[in-house]
């Protein structure tokens, strides 16, 4: 789905009549395309894709799905889902950590992990270093092959991530990282230096790309 203005009780509805659905992609969207008039739920969302594979959803979503803050659980799991990219996230806000913990801990054999990262003017810096990854600890990526992270800035919660999943994927092989365009050169070259220093559950390529 792009730039389709519907509510979730119709999209479930569309959803469920397709047991079979193997790849599903609603992205492109803000809290103004998607219509939240029901009580729908992520644990209803998640049933209607019993085989997904492919999931490619924006953070504005599940926003939408969670009005009293994420569960730490489901009842459900994702067992056939490999690939999962999350538009719209953002580390220091209330919905995207919680939410892709959630993920993947209910994803066992995810393969590969694409985040496409937003900054929020209104949070200071106080904020950012608020954010704390310990919470995270019991996550385990036993399948996952690559993870890409896509306008990063080089912020302390962006780095602790990687860190996070450096040490928790023993079968991680590339890990892409494409900068902002406001992170300068030496901040490039400090943030090689402090991913090359984060403790590795396996050989892993890193590369670090500028925006072209």
């Amino acid at each position: 789905m792009d730039n389709v203005q519907t509510n979730f009780k119709t999209l479930l509805h569309v959803i469920s009549k397709s047991p079979l659905l193997k790849h599903l992609a609603v992205v492109n969207v803000s809290l103004f395309n998607i219509c939240k008039c029901d009580d729908s739920t992520i644990a209803e969302l998640f049933q209607c894709l019993p085989v997904v594979e492919s999931l490619f959803l924006s953070i504005w979503v599940i926003m939408c799905l969670v009005e009293d803050g994420i569960p730490r659980e489901l009842p459900i799991s994702l067992v056939h889902l490999k690939y999962f990219y999350l538009e719209h996230m953002c580390f220091v806000d209330d919905y995207g950590l919680p939410f892709l913990a959630l993920l993947i801990r209910c994803s066992p054999n995810l393969e590969k992990l694409k985040l496409q990262v937003i900054h929020k003017s209104t949070y200071m810096q106080s904020k950012i270093d608020s954010v704390c990854l310990e919470d995270y600890s019991d996550i385990s990526l036993e399948h996952l092959n690559e993870l890409e992270i896509r306008n990063c800035r080089n912020l302390k919660p962006e780095l602790e991530f990687v860190k996070l999943i450096l040490a928790k994927s023993p079968m991680l092989k590339k890990v892409t990282i494409s900068l902002n365009n406001r992170v300068a050169k030496d901040e490039e070259m400090e943030m090689l230096r402090i991913l090359f220093c984060f403790p590795q559950a396996s050989s892993v390529q890193i590369s670090v790309r500028r925006p072209i």
